[in-house]
């Protein structure tokens, strides 16, 4: 029979409101489920996402179930801990050490004890228990205090960091590079196919963030939602959307391959087709009355001038993360 605790130490996780997120998740789940697998072919992201909610508020409902409570008994003190909050017992004698560091956000501030043993080192955090300074009073008593820990762990963390901006450094120089080679224009060997199509809806320009751009739906393909980046046409866009009205006939051009296996369906579709983006449809030019809003030419002129930004952006970027990632290893 297991001796009884001397105390227990509750923790935020076993509050009732785990338990409530946890089912507010799960209907979140089985709504967002009807709606995706309501269209002919879900799309993966969307699907990948209903899924990830759903597992939010399973784990949610399980560790509300586990009870993450810490209980200190005479000789030794019992915790969950890691993702599948596994039971672990340590062993007053097998404490070797201890450190504690103070940490805070911009909402709080709060403490960290670590403890260590011959291979492993376990935290706590005042924040999560109530009762935490007696907690640290009982799994500290006659254990030496590591006071480099926070030095160290300081310039272990800041040689992690060095580590990844150099990495995320190569990334950009990578993209810079490529985005200098590649030359070849968007029209010079893409199919594209001309249409004619009733526009419904859409006339409006949608602006968040720093993008603009117009989604349009027509009559006969309602269930597409037709793209254009309102940046490619900046200077007609404005002139687009107050003289075209619902209901009239514009000469649109978009992707032969979109148009055979999405419009025309003289091609099948393949399970990428089907799950990645198959409700959106970009468009490359757009007329009406033999009036040119965007032309092929215009979109040919918005790639180059992205792709020379996004060059100087890339390699600025790249080189300063760099020369930071360089000098926090160095330092460090």
């Amino acid at each position: 029979m297991q001796a009884r605790p001397k105390y227990e130490f509750r923790t935020s996780q076993d509050l009732i409101e785990y338990l409530i997120f946890g089912i507010v998740f799960l209907i979140g789940f089985f709504y967002l489920l009807s709606v995706v697998f309501d269209k002919t072919y879900p799309q993966f992201i969307e699907v990948l996402f209903a899924f990830f909610i759903g597992f939010i508020g399973v784990y949610l409902i399980f560790a509300y179930i586990k009870k993450r409570s810490v209980f200190l008994y005479e000789n030794y003190i019992s915790f969950r801990l890691g993702f599948l909050l596994k039971r672990i017992e340590v062993r007053n004698d097998a404490i070797l050490s201890w450190a504690e560091v103070t940490r805070s956000n911009k909402t709080e501030k709060w403490n960290e004890l670590t403890i260590f043993t011959a291979t492993k080192k376990y935290r706590f955090q005042s924040n999560h228990y109530n009762g935490y300074d007696l907690l640290k009073e009982n799994i500290t008593k006659d254990k030496p205090q590591d006071f480099d820990f926070e030095e160290n762990q300081k310039a272990s963390l800041n040689r992690k960091i060095g580590l990844f901006l150099i990495f995320l450094s190569f990334i950009l120089l990578y993209f810079s590079l490529k985005s200098l080679i590649n030359t070849t224009k968007f029209s010079d060997n893409t199919p594209i196919v001309l249409t004619e199509q009733i526009i419904t809806s859409g006339l409006k320009i949608k602006r968040y963030k720093g993008s603009a751009s117009i989604h349009l739906k027509f009559k006969d393909y309602s269930e597409f939602d037709f793209y254009i980046d309102a940046h490619a046409f900046a200077g007609n866009a404005a002139d687009f959307v107050k003289e075209v009205n619902h209901g009239d006939t514009l000469t649109i051009s978009l992707l032969k391959e979109d148009f055979e296996k999405k419009i025309a369906k003289t091609e099948p579709l393949s399970f990428g087709d089907k799950s990645f983006n198959y409700y959106t449809i970009n468009l490359y030019s757009i007329s009406h009355k033999g009036k040119s809003y965007l032309s092929l030419t215009d979109y040919d002129k918005f790639n180059q001038e992205n792709k020379q930004s996004g060059f100087w952006t890339c390699l600025c970027l790249g080189l300063l993360l760099f020369l930071i990632g360089i000098y926090l290893r160095i330092q460090n």
